[in-house]
């Protein structure tokens, strides 16, 4: 796999429609699995700037996470044992529901440096975009309007509000709040783990 065809991949995921659901329940395109299980990681590492095969798992685990493919993305991140690996197992765990674990595996992650990206594209989205005025009162409209003012990304005011989103009466205003800043995560993590592979 070359450099374009990596980023096809990436672009594909980026510009899927409707945005990936909070708790996916099945791969999203599977051709798309299939070309990210072709990745050949020596192919990759004599593209770029990683000697670290470590770096192609978390991206290539990142891909199928974002395509919907939990447990194939799983399988990988539980083998990659640094920040990036607890990041996408406690992204992986939140969506499929288990928002303890998915905390302590945020925890484990820390202050990630993809999270600077995602705070401020959540924060200036919340702001102009994001419509929090026209929310319920509630937990959900307090965590959010937390995170709009907060100074860096606080991944368990997220986790809180999707867990009580799940649990409560269906709201497609804050569903869809929630898909987007899941989306700015995805994508600044995505970025993240390809510059680590090309530079």
């Amino acid at each position: 796999m070359n450099q374009s065809e990596l980023d096809q991949i990436i672009e594909k995921l980026t510009n899927r429609r409707p945005l990936q659901s909070l708790s996916p329940q099945k791969v999203w395109d599977a051709s798309i699995d299939e070309q990210i299980n072709a990745i050949d990681n020596k192919e990759l590492l004599a593209l770029g700037n990683s000697s670290r095969e470590v770096d192609i798992e978390a991206l290539k685990s990142g891909l199928l996470l974002w395509n919907d493919n939990l447990d194939s993305s799983h399988t990988l991140s539980q083998d990659i044992n640094n920040v990036t690996g607890s990041y996408l197992h406690a992204i992986m765990h939140r969506m499929e529901g288990d928002y303890s674990n998915s905390k302590y595996w945020f925890r484990l992650a820390g202050d990630h440096p993809a999270m600077v990206k995602l705070h401020q594209d959540a924060v200036t989205w919340l702001n102009e975009e994001g419509r929090l005025d026209s929310l319920p009162a509630g937990k959900e409209k307090d965590k959010l309007q937390a995170i709009a003012t907060s100074t860096n990304w606080e991944p368990d005011h997220f986790v809180v509000v999707v867990a009580s989103a799940a649990s409560g009466t269906p709201n497609r205003l804050l569903q869809n709040m929630l898909e987007q800043l899941q989306y700015f995560e995805m994508a600044s993590l995505i970025s993240y783990c390809r510059a680590a592979v090309i530079a």
